[in-house]
Order: C-alpha cells, then sequence, then structure tokens
C-alpha cells in the first residue's frame, strides 16, 4: 500500500508488522514454556538416608516395620504420591501414603508401616519414592533406599 504525502512517497509494510508481531509472541511464549520445563533449577527434597529403626533389623512379616528418614526440604511443593517398596529378587508394594506434607527444612521422621503377613523371608531394602508437581508442565522425582534388613516368616 502506497500513501503520497506531498513530496515522499510513504510505503506501509503491513506483512513486516504482522512478521514482527508473530515472531515477538513465538519468542516470548517459547521462553515461557522453556522456564516452566526447566525451574527450578534445584531439587526442592532431599532425602539423607533411612535407617530401620527395628530391633537388630529383623522384621516378622505381619510385624510393624519402623524407619526413620532422614531429609532436607527447601520449598513446600505439592506431592502427587509416595511410593514404598520393599525389594529382594521380588517386589512387595507398600501402601501409597497420599496427602503427605512434611515441615520445610531439615527434620528426621519417624514411620511405622505394617510388612504384608504373606511376604517371603530374605534380605530386603526399602525404596521410597516421591513425586512433587513443581508446576502444570514438570514434575520431580525424589527416591532412595535404606540398608539391608531381615524379614523373617512367624
Amino acid at each position: 500500500m502506497r500513501c503520497s504525502t506531498g513530496s515522499r512517497d510513504v510505503t506501509f509494510k503491513i506483512i513486516n508488522w504482522r512478521t514482527v508481531i508473530w515472531l515477538f509472541m513465538g519468542i516470548s511464549i517459547w521462553i515461557y514454556v522453556s522456564i516452566l520445563l526447566f525451574s527450578p533449577f534445584y531439587t526442592p527434597m532431599k532425602i539423607h538416608s533411612i535407617e530401620i529403626m527395628n530391633p537388630g533389623k529383623v522384621v516378622f512379616a505381619g510385624a510393624p516395620l519402623i524407619y526413620k528418614v532422614n531429609y532436607t526440604k527447601k520449598k513446600a511443593y505439592p506431592v502427587i504420591k509416595v511410593t514404598r517398596q520393599l525389594i529382594d529378587g521380588f517386589i512387595i508394594t507398600l501402601p501409597k501414603v497420599t496427602g503427605s506434607s512434611l515441615p520445610i527444612g531439615s527434620h528426621t521422621k519417624k514411620v511405622s508401616v505394617t510388612v504384608p503377613p504373606d511376604a517371603f523371608g530374605g534380605t530386603y531394602y526399602l525404596h521410597l519414592s516421591a513425586i512433587y508437581q513443581v508446576n502444570h508442565l514438570r514434575t520431580i522425582t525424589v527416591t532412595t533406599d535404606s540398608d539391608k534388613f531381615e524379614i523373617r516368616r512367624p
């Protein structure tokens, strides 16, 4: 489109302005999604150790397994789920923890869970996994294992 303003001709390039606007919007969306996918740049929770508290690290099938979790939590994010498994060649999945909320900071928490009565005897370790929803595009999974302990049949 041309416009005459007396002695000068001015050319308006509509396509160039549209291109600039679309390019700006595309780059803005790309930066926003990149921030959501990669932030935060730290792990919101670190589990330092899981210590089995049962005497002699021996648990009987059908009895409670008592363990202590030593952790540091930096920020409160919603927990999607916490899974616990007893592993020794076989995997025994323990009941999921829902609605778990641990306080921010460095803490130690004592937890008890019942070992299924039909568990085979043997040397096991506890595998703990927590999934946090950081934002609507990203989740972070924190996992750790305990030292080995023994499960015996009564």
